[in-house]
């Protein structure tokens, strides 16, 4: 399947790894990641959860540090990837938790593959969708440009992480014709 491919008439080599993972953090159920192949243009979409019933905060961020870990260690040999975008929290509040949670799954990701990650804003990704930033219904303008690109279903937070995923293939392709 062809999805959004950009053929430029000079590219750069691709490095060794061709995968760009896109993350929607959360800070109370789990995260959303997404899996971008640069010379396939397939996708796939997943859930972290790291459950648990704990009201202490750093037990939380234990659970999630090596729920995370364990599923990055699973798929780079799936998914290698060569960036690791991960949207960061933003919002009318501040929400500490989800600041915190954010962090740890970033050097969860992070943690072992070399690769470090990179966060990006949601009015950065957004706009590489040509999605705009309404004050309700946000989600379901990313869920229905998942879908016009073959995305099957799942939840609303996954068509987040493919967003950020694709925003963050959008970048690296440019890169590579620079």
């Amino acid at each position: 399947m062809t999805v959004h491919a950009i053929t430029p008439a000079v590219r750069k080599p691709l490095p060794a790894a061709t995968h760009l993972w896109g993350v929607d953090p959360s800070a109370a159920k789990g995260a959303a990641i997404a899996f971008w192949d640069l010379t396939t243009d397939q996708f796939q979409t997943n859930l972290i959860a790291w459950g648990g019933t704990s009201k202490n905060p750093g037990e939380r961020l234990m659970l999630c540090r090596a729920s995370v870990r364990e599923f990055a260690e699973a798929m780079r040999n799936h998914w290698p990837p060569v960036a690791i975008a991960v949207e960061r929290p933003a919002g009318p509040r501040p929400n500490p938790p989800l600041v915190m949670h954010a962090g740890v799954i970033a050097e969860a990701l992070g943690a072992g593959g070399g690769v470090a990650p990179y966060f990006v804003a949601t009015a950065e990704w957004r706009a590489t969708l040509g999605v705009p930033m309404p004050r309700s219904d946000k989600k379901a303008a990313v869920v229905e440009w998942a879908h016009s690109i073959g995305w099957k279903g799942g939840t609303e937070d996954e068509a987040e992480a493919l967003g950020v995923c694709f925003s963050g293939v959008q970048w690296w392709r440019k890169a590579l014709v620079a």
